[in-house]
């Protein structure tokens, strides 16, 4: 097999104007955060009491309502305002959403 050089190119880059289109149905309305540690304190804190709320079942209490391991959580957006999940999950660590 004959070897060859590597193919080296000058002068071949072009500018193009681009901007990304918003999806179908307009841009994500999401709420401004003044303070974003803040509302992640929050968050964190809201997780752990539902954490130990369920700790607190009784064994029966928790095979009454898990038919699949792992913790049920429910999230609640503000009013008016998308609410942006698939950036929680994360599959590597088998969080889904």
């Amino acid at each position: 097999m004959d070897r060859h050089d590597n193919v080296f190119l000058s002068d071949t880059a072009e500018t193009y104007d681009f901007s990304s289109t918003p999806k179908p149905g307009g841009e994500l309305q999401i709420p401004f955060r003044t303070n974003r540690q803040s509302h992640s304190d929050k968050l964190v804190a809201q997780f752990r009491e539902a954490q130990n709320h369920f700790n607190s079942y009784t064994p029966e209490q928790v095979a009454a309502i898990s038919y699949n391991t792992g913790t049920y959580v429910e999230f609640v957006g503000a009013e008016n305002c998308d609410l942006v999940t698939k950036s929680l999950e994360d599959n590597r660590q088998g969080i889904k959403l």
